[in-house]
């Protein structure tokens, strides 16, 4: 355990004083025996300072701080002295993704509250993990380091940019409200038919003004309605798009018809290979090669949760293209109302036109393709409606286009 704190300098300082008392006490050199002497105090010495244990209580004041790219992110640390004396002045080394922040921090009093401010960077879409923070205490003379690790982490997620899209029309996607199906049930809103009583309904559902006529007990039955739920695909192929610009534009259009779906109280299902989905992407947002045998479906409780999970969204060379990935979607997600397929310049229309055919003939299948500064533009092929995006603008154009036309 000690070895562990002795620093470089230190090592040095131990050999020297070592090398001073062999050579001094072999040639009964009482100066050099003296030195050694010497050095060997002032690294006891050193080492009692390190030996008294620093009680620092150290903690994010959140567990997920969410900003947007280019901006910053203002992590605040609550540190507090539990112990019965002060806490002197002390280092904290902070993990803020790959590297580590160093951040000096003053003597906290008993029972005292001391906060300190991080900023971290965030100029891209990413994930940036926190911690664990360890407390760094030295030696007056830098002979020894020992670090502490406390427990706790956060992390800055750096959600994609986002456009504010109006909400979507019952014209583009059907089922908005709920459309009434040919599946009886007897509990919903769509009222059908009345049917004679039988042991084990659900006695709230009876019609007394009819069963007072028939002299028997009728139940109301009804029509079941269709929520509308809404499948998003995101192509994650390293070979479907033209460089990381283009990637991004993509991961920002598939963000923005979650979010709008989500805040429309619509049912989202959001789908990419599973092996598409890492915490911590490479700089160039482009990941290792990994296998791509299945898909992941991301969290889409609220937009925050899903823009935090779409935030990890990498490149990677060999996920599933779009016509392995939606068979399996279609599989999973069987009633869904519409399908929007988002992918890169580079796939070609023939492989999206076959990637639609998994899904039923009443399912609306919208494939966007994004290429930075093209011109939008947007063709409907049977049921199957292709669009081209060039910038994130061009989404609430093409889509506003589309419900005047339905």
């Amino acid at each position: 355990m000690l070895l562990r704190w002795v620093t470089v300098t230190g090592w040095v300082v131990w050999s020297v004083t070592v090398a001073c008392l062999l050579a001094g006490l072999s040639l009964a050199w009482r100066e050099v025996v003296m030195l050694g002497v010497a050095l060997a105090l002032v690294s006891l010495l050193g080492l009692t300072v390190l030996r008294r244990r620093t009680l620092l209580a150290v903690a994010f004041d959140a567990e997920v701080y969410r900003v947007l790219p280019g901006s910053a992110a203002e992590v605040r640390l609550r540190l507090v002295s539990p112990a019965r004396r002060a806490t002197s002045a002390t280092d904290l080394d902070i993990p803020v993704g790959a590297r580590t922040v160093t951040e000096r921090i003053p003597r906290v009093n008993v029972g005292a509250v001391h906060e300190k401010t991080l900023t971290v960077e965030a100029p891209r879409r990413t994930v940036i993990p926190l911690g664990p923070i360890s407390v760094v205490r030295r030696d007056p003379f830098g002979l020894y380091r020992r670090s502490v690790a406390l427990p706790g982490t956060a992390k800055v997620v750096v959600h994609p940019t986002t456009a504010n899209l109006p909400p979507l029309s019952a014209g583009f996607v059907r089922d908005l409200e709920g459309e009434a199906s040919r599946d009886l049930t007897d509990s919903d809103l769509s009222f059908h038919a009345l049917r004679e009583y039988v042991p084990g309904d659900d006695r709230r559902h009876i019609h007394w003004k009819s069963s007072a006529k028939t002299g028997r007990f009728m139940i109301r039955q009804y029509e079941q309605t269709r929520r509308s739920r809404m499948l998003i695909l995101l192509d994650t192929r390293l070979e479907a798009y033209a460089d990381d610009a283009e990637f991004e534009l993509a991961v920002s259009t598939a963000a923005s018809l979650g979010v709008r779906a989500l805040r429309d109280s619509r049912d989202v299902m959001f789908a990419v290979s599973r092996s598409s989905v890492s915490s911590t992407p490479a700089r160039s947002g482009r990941a290792a090669p990994t296998s791509g045998e299945t898909m992941s479906v991301l969290t889409s409780v609220s937009p925050a949760r899903l823009l935090d999970e779409i935030a990890g969204i990498v490149l990677t060379t060999n996920s599933l293209p779009l016509v392995g990935l939606t068979p399996l979607a279609a599989n999973v997600a069987a009633d869904v109302s519409v399908v929007f397929a988002v992918t890169g310049s580079v796939a070609g229309v023939p492989e999206i036109e076959q990637a639609s055919l998994p899904f039923g003939a009443g399912v609306e299948v919208v494939a966007l393709r994004c290429a930075v500064e093209s011109a939008p533009r947007m063709r409907t092929s049977g049921r199957l409606t292709l669009g081209t995006i060039g910038r994130l603008d061009d989404l609430t154009k093409l889509l506003s286009r589309n419900r005047a036309t339905a």
